[in-house]
């Protein structure tokens, strides 16, 4: 028994020796799936559940779709999670009507699908007026409260003119003013949609338009939220005198580098004009030059009485690839909770 073991427990150590390989035998996400939208719009931006990752750091890779982590946004190359960050997975529908589409989100060796089906094909009068089927593609990661217009689409497969109907947003035929009110377009002549995107962050908007009998749609989806400024950060669930504030900027300093992966420590400093300690917690973010968020985690401090400031140091493990690291110019404040 104990030389039929010994291969198996050769090739252990020799996988723990190799610098290249990753092994996160205790990391969890406790999903077999991200579920399924049904009767979905055509060629228009869909959103899975979010779920929550446990049990350590691992490697994320997405096929055939983007992924988010903690409301950043969404992106489809490969990265790094870790315990207590939430993931949410978008793809963009199939054009066609009746059809899945799947996306394959991949956690330390974990896949996990979230699937699509578009709405079935509605019945079609064909007649002079019906115009060829088209789409939209829509627009994603725009600003909130902006009003977004669609690619040009040129109307064809009409002998005679195609009534046109539009719910949600307006239209324009051939570089007339934009209207909401019914109308016609004849073959050959473009096309255009537009709307106001949401008010709300990462939120999505669809226009349904009917041409010439063909239902279509103009969908857009508004961008992530961007960070704030550690000197204006607002306390959340605090206690209404705003004892604690953040002194000056974060620092980070690496603490190890492997061939892949960088841990680092975050050096913070709270001012508590409290005459007692407050326990705290803060959300805190590391963006690039662009204000993208490319890391998110939280800290737990306890705060001595009068301090000003209080300073100290968090660390957190092997949780970010080296390029990611190196790509944050900024490390800021984004939430302060004051723990009861």
């Amino acid at each position: 028994m104990t030389l039929r073991l010994l291969p198996l427990l050769l090739l252990a150590l020799t996988l723990a020796g190799c610098g290249d390989f990753e092994w996160f035998p205790d990391t969890r996400t406790n999903q077999e799936n991200l579920g399924t939208v049904t009767d979905a719009e055509r060629n228009a931006p869909v959103v899975s559940q979010s779920f929550t990752v446990t049990g350590g750091s691992a490697a994320i890779s997405i096929a055939n779709g983007e992924y988010s982590i903690n409301g950043g946004p969404y992106t489809s190359a490969s990265g790094n999670v870790q315990t207590g960050q939430s993931v949410t997975v978008r793809h963009i529908t199939s054009s066609a009507y009746g059809t899945s589409k799947t996306t394959i989100l991949t956690i330390a060796n974990e896949n996990i699908p979230f699937t699509s089906m578009t709405m079935g094909k509605p019945p079609v009068f064909v007649n002079s007026s019906t115009a060829t089927d088209f789409t939209f593609d829509p627009k994603l990661d725009v600003e909130p409260n902006t009003v977004i217009v669609s690619d040009s689409r040129t109307v064809t497969g009409n002998t005679s003119p195609a009534p046109i109907s539009i719910t949600d947003g307006e239209y324009s035929t051939n570089g007339t003013s934009f209207t909401s009110s019914a109308g016609t377009i004849n073959a050959g002549q473009p096309l255009l949609v537009r709307h106001t995107s949401p008010a709300t962050y990462q939120t999505i908007k669809t226009t349904r338009l009917t041409v010439g009998g063909v239902r279509t749609n103009f969908s857009t989806m508004t961008k992530a939220a961007p960070f704030v400024n550690y000197s204006t950060v607002s306390s959340v669930d605090a206690d209404p005198t705003n004892v604690i504030s953040v002194a000056q900027a974060l620092s980070a300093t690496k603490d190890f580098t492997t061939s892949t992966h960088v841990s680092f420590s975050i050096r913070y400093f709270l001012n508590n004009s409290s005459s007692a300690q407050k326990n705290v917690g803060l959300t805190i973010a590391g963006a690039d030059a662009q204000n993208r968020r490319i890391f998110s985690g939280t800290i737990d401090a306890a705060v001595p009485a009068k301090a000003s400031p209080y300073t100290s140091t968090h660390s957190f493990g092997a949780v970010l690839t080296i390029s990611q690291y190196n790509s944050i110019t900024q490390w800021l404040v984004t939430k302060i909770v004051i723990y009861p």
